[in-house]
């Protein structure tokens, strides 16, 4: 029977095995999750939303994503203002669909290249009227992504690639190139933050995510990453704020409940940060620091039973995963203190 603390520890161990070239912030009590670059923002994703014909929200709509290809990626419904988010894609050709009985069934091809696709719009329309959404099977860009001369995506591209292959110092020096070959391609910026803040690089990560800000003042994404920088340098209050203030400009955002709840939870405040992961766990499951940021605050606050439901949660979502059978072990480990407990 381990106690609760060793528990913890044992938590930061598995998740160690997650977060790739991450440095780890020491505290008392249980370990939580470094922040790494492979568990920052979220690179590829689809937002929109999806409206009737008479521009009121499509609320708690159910649409379907596919690789084009063939292969079932989820599902998304639609919230209250019609908004719907599809996350943790990789670059890809995608097909959204929809089937409401009455209306006419949507199936909009989506391209998911050198980074999310933002501000999709979709429009339900009654079976007995014309349909102009994609009528010819092409792939949805934005027209942002038109505008960026094919030399800058390349780089972006390079950059990604290099992300993926945990070549953090390359990465940035591609979305370097990327910036330098086009001064307004907003997401290399926010990624060369990202990229120099976990390299320990700060004034080049402060001056990217300023310019980023500067190109999107009012976009969720860049002061996530303000937030993000901000947390990286020790920088509590300023980082608090700017995911505040991501989440206030758009609350289904999974990065910044995430990252505020970490904020929050190495703060020792963990009733504080339960909302903000608990939020986060709603909106992207299949991130595994997720679930177990979640146990670590369940554990701070002596919620041992929900602790041990969150471990479930874990092996629910990743049943096959190497780090499987540590989480296995630290299961068995807190049931035996759970039912000593109740005793």
């Amino acid at each position: 029977m381990f106690p609760r603390w060793i528990s913890g520890l044992l938590a930061f161990v598995l998740v160690m095995s997650f977060v790739g070239a991450a440095r780890c912030q020491q505290t008392a009590g249980p370990q939580l999750p470094a922040r790494g670059i492979l568990q920052g923002p979220d690179i590829f994703y689809i937002q929109g939303e999806a409206r009737y014909a008479d521009g009121t929200p499509a609320r708690n709509i159910v649409l379907t994503l596919d690789v084009d290809a063939g292969g079932r990626i989820g599902t998304s419904i639609t919230d209250l203002s019609g908004t719907f988010t599809f996350n943790g894609l990789m670059p890809g050709n995608y097909v959204i669909t929809s089937n409401v009985p009455g209306y006419q069934s949507l199936r909009v091809p989506v391209q998911v290249t050198f980074g999310p696709v933002e501000g999709l719009y979709l429009m339900l329309r009654p079976i007995e009227t014309s349909n102009p959404v994609s009528p010819n099977g092409s792939p949805i860009v934005s027209v942002a992504q038109l505008e960026i001369p094919q030399n800058a995506r390349n780089e972006f591209e390079k950059g990604i690639r290099s992300m993926f292959a945990k070549n953090y110092a390359d990465a940035a020096a591609h979305f370097e190139k990327a910036v330098s070959d086009y001064p307004r391609f907003t997401r290399a910026f926010e990624l060369l933050a990202m990229t120099s803040a976990d390299l320990g690089h700060f004034p080049e990560a402060d001056s990217a995510v300023q310019k980023s800000l500067s190109l999107a003042p009012n976009s969720p994404r860049a002061y996530a990453y303000l937030g993000y920088v901000n947390a990286k340098e020790n920088h509590a209050t300023e980082a608090k704020a700017a995911f505040q203030k991501s989440i206030q400009l758009r609350e289904n955002y999974w990065f910044p409940h995430l990252e505020l709840g970490r904020l929050l939870l190495s703060q020792k405040e963990p009733g504080a940060a339960y909302p903000h992961l608990f939020r986060a766990e709603q909106l992207h499951p299949q991130l595994p620091s997720v679930h177990i940021l979640l146990y670590n605050d369940l554990l701070q606050l002596g919620r041992d039973k929900d602790a041990l439901a969150e471990l479930d949660s874990f092996l629910t979502h990743f049943p096959d995963d190497p780090q499987a059978a540590h989480a296995r072990q630290m299961r068995a480990d807190l049931a035996k203190s759970v039912a000593a407990e109740s005793h």
